[in-house]
């Protein structure tokens, strides 16, 4: 039920109403794997590569903890709710945040009711994205639909509670210890793919090429689309 749910979530197109009860359905989950402290046992599907591609190409938000075949089912449902959270959007509408607003809600309520001693496992998982979502120094989306606007400014907002609630329950010199380890790792892997992409150009030069093509059209591709909204808006659409 677990895996089936975290799948609803991935999927690009899920409704409101459905992302609401998926996230509701996980909650009771989260709770229940926080208090008999269950193990992971991995699907047929993600011992094949169901884990979405996308997860792994995040150039500034790799997964900060080990996946390993001991961890909890907890640990699990707070990675894959991580990497829904560090993925880049693939439109800039106000649909395409359902997946992230109800990531974070569910992320938010298990903050909420679970102990400290069952999120302290999972915390640089869970600091990782709250602190991308509020770092100055990454630059938001930008889009030319309202509700887009409206529903990043939103998920901000919740990410900075969020934080608020884990610096009350952990305490503060625990939780700035926690965020300077999150920082750190951030920089040093930036700096890192900073380095492997220079090394790639030089001794990889086609698969370089490929990924600069694939990053150019990924941008071409959403200032085409923050166009088309412009013009739309111009027609009286």
């Amino acid at each position: 039920l677990a895996s089936a749910s975290l799948r609803a979530l991935r999927a690009p197109n899920i409704s409101q109403e459905l992302a609401t009860q998926t996230v509701k359905n996980l909650v009771f989950l989260g709770r229940c794997f926080g208090a008999n402290g269950l193990r992971w046992r991995s699907s047929n599907n993600e011992a094949a590569g169901g884990v979405d591609a996308s997860d792994e190409e995040d150039d500034d938000q790799d997964d900060i903890t080990a996946t390993s075949s001991k961890k909890s089912a907890l640990q699990h449902l707070f990675e894959r709710l991580s990497a829904i959270l560090r993925r880049e959007t693939s439109t800039t509408r106000g649909a395409s945040l359902h997946l992230k607003t109800a990531s974070l809600q569910l992320v938010a309520s298990l903050c909420t009711t679970l102990p400290n001693t069952t999120l302290a496992p999972s915390l640089p998982t869970l600091l990782l994205p709250l602190h991308n979502l509020t770092d100055a120094s990454i630059a938001a989306p930008t889009s030319t639909d309202p509700s887009f606007t409206d529903a990043y400014k939103s998920l901000t907002s919740t990410a900075q509670e969020v934080l608020a609630l884990l610096q009350k329950k952990l305490g503060t010199t625990a939780f700035v210890a926690a965020m300077q380890a999150v920082q750190k790792t951030v920089r040093e892997r930036r700096e890192g793919r900073r380095v492997k992409r220079r090394l790639d150009a030089v001794s990889a030069p086609e698969r370089y090429g490929r990924e600069k093509v694939r990053r150019y059209e990924q941008k071409k591709e959403k200032r085409k689309e923050r166009g088309g909204e412009a013009r739309g808006r111009r027609r009286g659409w």
